[in-house]
């Protein structure tokens, strides 16, 4: 059960940012080989069912406000000195090009 919530949590990018709990039940159920009634001489096996459900989930607030705060910043890097390009013209020329 861990595995496939952690594989969710990696493929939606969001790992580190959740914490889960999660219980698992089994129920057990003891099945009798063959045709006709069950008895003592008569083979079986044991069929195992296996339930995880997930109980709680947590946000991880501080991990995620400080992701939060690097959203929407844009680093952008030049080797026009500022005579040859102004920041304003810099920003709007990497604008126009991505």
């Amino acid at each position: 059960m861990a595995k496939a919530a952690d594989a969710i949590l990696k493929a939606h990018e969001v790992e580190g940012l959740l914490t889960y709990t999660f219980e698992r039940q089994e129920k057990r159920q003891t099945k009798y080989l063959g045709r006709g009634r069950g008895s003592m001489e008569h083979p079986k096996h044991e069929i195992v069912t296996v339930r995880c459900q997930i109980t709680a989930v947590v946000q991880q607030e501080k991990t995620i406000a400080a992701l939060q705060k690097t959203f929407g910043w844009r680093a952008y890097v030049s080797d026009a000195s500022t005579k040859q390009l102004t920041l304003e013209q810099a920003v709007l020329t990497y604008r126009m090009s991505g």
